[in-house]
């Protein structure tokens, strides 16, 4: 057995293994041993075969089988031995089918693995590097701009006379006859629920806002009904197997429904905080809590933006692009192929595109996941399961809340339950939450380790400056 590196690029080299038979041969006999051992043959005693037929029987198929073993577990040892820090799992060169009475003890195979190796990066980060940091100020206006949104958000419902734009409509639904009457036995529904925002149909949404309760007119079902599953719905309730959904039915408005902002009380603070916020003069200071909180992590958000666009323009990207493809090449194939359970043809423009579009930020995204570790290595920071746990709850808490889902029944059971279902039992979420952690912390390290310069600034400022860094 012979094996050996041939240098390919700055990063990159071949793997190269050469096998014989007689480097098979102790692996083969011991796994034929053990076949004899457990082999139920017609006419011999468990264990009692003879050697010779065991070895015409399954001889070639073990070969086959040591040999990949043995080639493999080779290039991990000389991997391992010689230290060779990967940047990416090695791409196989898959050696030709080998047939069964090719494999003579004579016989060489040759073997090779094209690996990559990690680029040495250099991070410059002392006191001569200086970054801004914005402290943002809370103002009444926001105070006031902010429960306006929760007013609107938990908002209760009021009945009017009039249609408005807003809010939604009751109606009732006749069947008419080719002269626009209403068929005596025809088919009708009550009590239809029709929301204004989803009217596409301008015309028809200015002809009903000029109506009151008890008001009729004829309309297009689908005018109406801006939704196909809706016009699906009603022509089914209507017991109507025919398509009419271009067909005039006469409308009846039976209510109309508008929101109206959710009052200041305890009901509203107990959904937005849970417990514990009692009067509003509580709830306004909460409020301001939270916008001091949320103003706080936007700044953090922009430094933190900045010491990222710093580290990535020190670092470059020196990932050899040619073998990056080809690993993605190879990635993508086998990705697409277990999805699918089809062959995937990677010489196809279709499959290629792909192949070139998700190439440049699999490129970025690697290499900046090599400098928040040389970071982390750096100063020697972990992500702690806890950590994990935590974040993976706020997330979950967060995509709750923005949802509009009432915070006062987040209790601890329901977090720990989602956070596990939608995070902690997928393994590229845990890795992409442990990233954010080594992430945050490098950055909590840096700004400890360069010139910080602070600057008060107000909301409209900072928003501007996201919109600059962001977008």
């Amino acid at each position: 057995m012979n094996i050996y590196k041939e240098q390919t690029g700055e990063l990159t080299a071949t793997i190269k293994v050469e096998v014989t038979g007689k480097d098979l041969e102790p692996r083969v006999k011991k796994r034929l041993n053990e076949i004899r051992r457990t082999a139920q043959l017609k006419g011999f005693r468990p264990g009692k075969a003879p050697v010779s037929l065991i070895k015409r029987m399954y001889g070639a198929n073990v070969k086959i089988e040591e040999l990949d073993k043995f080639w493999k577990d080779t290039v991990n040892s000389y991997i391992k031995d010689e230290k060779l820090d990967l940047l990416v799992p090695s791409l196989v060169k898959e050696p030709e089918y080998v047939k069964p009475e090719n494999l003579t003890e004579d016989e060489e195979f040759k073997f090779s693995v094209n690996i990559c190796v990690k680029p040495d990066i250099e991070l410059t980060i002392d006191k001569g590097i200086e970054f801004v940091r914005y402290s943002v100020e809370v103002s009444q206006e926001d105070i006031e701009n902010r429960i306006k949104e929760y007013t609107d958000r938990y908002h209760d419902h009021e009945d009017v006379e009039e249609v408005s734009d807003k809010g939604s409509i009751k109606v009732g639904i006749k069947e008419l006859d080719d002269e626009g009457n209403v068929l005596e036995e025809g088919a009708s529904t009550d009590n239809m629920t029709v929301f204004m925002h989803n009217l596409k149909d301008e015309e028809t949404k200015q002809a009903l806002i000029a109506l009151k309760v008890g008001d009729k007119k004829v309309f297009k079902l689908n005018s109406v009904l801006a939704l196909e599953s809706e016009v699906k719905h009603v022509l089914h309730k209507m017991e109507i197997t025919d398509d009419k959904s271009e067909d005039e039915f006469e409308f009846t408005i039976q209510s109309v429904s508008v929101p109206v902002p959710a009052k200041l009380e305890e009901e509203l603070f107990s959904k937005i905080f849970g417990d514990g916020v009692k009067t509003e003069e509580e709830f306004r200071e909460r409020v301001k809590l939270r916008l001091e909180e949320e103003y706080k992590s936007r700044s953090e958000s922009l430094i933190y933006s900045e010491i990222e666009q710093y580290l990535k323009e020190k670092a470059g990207n020196p990932l050899p692009e040619d073998f990056m493809r080809e690993w993605l090449q190879d990635n993508m194939e086998d990705n697409m192929a277990e999805k699918s359970g089809e062959k995937v043809d990677v010489n196809s423009e279709e499959f290629q595109n792909k192949v070139d579009k998700s190439l440049p930020d699999f490129m970025k995204n690697l290499m900046w996941q090599l400098i928040v570790r040389k970071l982390a290595a750096k100063y020697e920071l972990k992500a702690e399961n806890h950590e994990i746990e935590d974040m993976a709850r706020y997330f979950v808490a967060s995509y709750f809340m923005n949802s509009g889902f009432p915070v006062d029944v987040l209790n601890q059971d329901t977090l720990n339950e989602y956070a596990q279902k939608l995070v902690l039992n997928k393994p590229e979420e845990v890795a992409r939450l442990e990233q954010d952690i080594l992430e945050k912390k490098s950055f909590d390290k840096i700004i400890e380790d360069v010139t910080i310069k602070e600057e008060q600034i107000n909301v409209k400022q900072l928003e501007e400056l996201e919109k600059n860094r962001f977008e």
